[in-house]
């Protein structure tokens, strides 16, 4: 395989990659074990492929001409980090293209697409269990803000 098969490629996903976007989403959800509704995942999706909006986008992740997974990058404000930043929410790769680095080369690109948005931090969440990916995150220059754990409160109706 040359560099061109073997490296990578982010494409912003646009509103045309709804029904591919969905496969892979609930593709990950399964794995993951998260309970998401249909019509919810199309209501959540939608809106991050619209062009030029403030919630952020989703990345496909490319290998020559196939799509092997995706990343939900949305933004957010923070104060402690000086303006916006951004969250990413989701990232997936087809289980077949796990463990092969390619996560190492997409956690890179999406630094520094963050960075030539003008983001001043990047943060992904991790399970205090999972510690093969804790370990990549951290070689890929992310870092636990000890003594801070993430805490969430659903709010509003669950369809």
């Amino acid at each position: 395989m040359t560099d061109k098969n073997t490296t990578p490629i982010l494409s912003v996903a646009k509103k045309k990659d709804l029904d591919l976007v969905l496969k892979l989403v609930r593709a990950f959800h399964k794995a993951e074990g998260i309970d998401v509704s249909n019509s919810t995942l199309t209501n959540t999706v939608y809106p991050l492929l619209k062009k030029q909006n403030e919630h952020g986008c989703v990345l496909l992740i490319n290998l020559g001409t196939d799509v092997i997974g995706y990343v939900a990058l949305c933004f957010g404000y923070s104060i402690e980090f000086g303006g916006r930043d951004a969250s990413i929410d989701e990232l997936y790769l087809k289980n077949e293209y796990q463990g092969k680095k390619i996560a190492r080369s997409v956690l890179a690109d999406c630094k520094s697409l963050a960075n030539g948005l003008g983001l001043q931090a990047l943060h992904i969440n991790v399970s205090s269990s999972a510690s093969k990916l804790r370990s990549l995150y951290e070689d890929c220059g992310f870092s636990v803000r000890a003594p801070y754990a993430t805490m969430s409160a659903q709010l509003g109706a669950k369809t």
